[in-house]
Parts: C-alpha cells; structure tokens; sequence
C-alpha cells in the first residue's frame, strides 16, 4: 500500500476519465448494485462457522464496534470479507478503540466523497467489500478502493444519489475537509501497522508451539 500512501498523500478528487460525469457514477452505483444483488446469503449460524468463531465472539465484535444486523438475520458476503478482517486485526491483538477509531475516519471520508450515495443501505461502506490486499488503493478495514479518487489535483466529491439538501460548505472546503480526515486515517494506519509488526513474530511463534504440541 506504500505507493497509494505516497501517491494518495497529494489529494484525493473525483473519478478520473473513466469514471467522470453522471454516466460514470451511475455506472459504479449500478455495479454496487449488482454485486449486492449477486451475493448469497447466510444466517448467523453459518456466519460464524465460516470466520471460524463462536456466535458470542462475533456478537462482541458486531456490539463494540456497533455494526449494523440486517433486520433479516441474512449476512451478505461482503459482510462476512468484512468481518474476516477485524476478526484478523483482533487476532493480531489491535484493541477495539483503535479499529473503532480507524473505522469511524472511513466512513467519514467515504461519506464526504458521497460514496454512501450510491446504494443506500445500513451496510453501504462493506457492501462491494474488496480485500485491502486486492489493490494498493483499498482503506484497510471497509476495503473500498479509492484509485478511481486519486489524481494530483483538488478534492470533489461523488454526486449525491439521497436527494438530501446541499451542504452549508463549498467543494474546496469538503475537499479540505476529506484532506483532513485522511490524514488522521494515515496516521492511524501506521500505528496499528507497528502494532501489528510486533505482534507477528509472537504469531509465528504461537503457530509453530501449535504445530508441534497440538496432534
């Protein structure tokens, strides 16, 4: 993720060529869509079986971290990508407060780029979950890709799909604003990064006494 720091860090703006217009951003919210639409479904149960957890330690994480439920009690794919990686980050001993917290700057800055906009649902920032490590461009934990979003010049944001009244501030303003939030998300990264790096060698540890004393 290195070059997206270094490339991210100048500023982040619309969709470039691909992507720009109404045409592109419908376009992307017609691939939210779709995705959505595509994913099988599962209940609890079976969300845990599949993250390898018991039903309290998901509970936990979904309560401290207040994620939505659907009112179904079916959990989309995406859900399940999502939830996989803050099972990881518990794992690697990153305490609540500072997944909350990184959590919470995405959202933030998603939301001034309109992104939840583009399918409006209490999941909107998993849904289309992608995996960090599918693209440098991804935000570490809702795994959304802001490479469409990276370009030398100024901030602006998606086109608002809710119909909501306009902003008391002006486009450089919220540009200024997801400058900001981005910079304390970077800043947040790199310390549950350290974090992490002191954590794997205990891991690897842990995994060989596990192999060795475990038959």
């Amino acid at each position: 993720m290195t070059g997206f720091i270094e490339t991210s860090y100048n500023s982040l703006v619309t969709y470039d060529r691909e992507f720009r217009g109404t045409g592109g951003c419908l376009s992307r919210r017609a691939g939210v869509r779709k995705a959505i639409m595509s994913e099988r479904r599962m209940d609890f149960a079976a969300l845990c079986k599949r993250l390898g957890k018991s039903a309290p330690y998901i509970r936990t994480l979904q309560v401290r971290l207040t994620l939505p439920i659907p009112d179904d009690g079916r959990y989309s794919e995406s859900y399940e990508k999502f939830m996989r990686g803050l099972v990881s980050l518990r794992t690697l001993s990153v305490p609540f407060e500072e997944i909350g917290a990184l959590l919470a700057l995405e959202k933030k800055l998603l939301q001034l780029l309109n992104i939840d906009t583009l399918e409006p649902s209490h999941t909107w920032f998993l849904d289309g979950y992608r995996s960090p490590f599918a693209s440098d461009s991804c935000l570490l934990i809702t795994g959304y890709d802001l490479s469409g979003l990276i370009h030398s010049g100024g901030v602006q944001s998606q086109l608002d799909f809710s119909g909501r009244k306009a902003e008391l501030f002006s486009g450089s303003e919220m540009g200024e604003d997801a400058r900001r939030v981005y910079d304390l998300w970077l800043e947040r990264v790199q310390a549950i990064r350290a974090r992490v790096r002191t954590e794997v060698p205990i891991l690897r540890y842990s995994l060989l006494w596990a192999n060795h004393s475990v038959h």
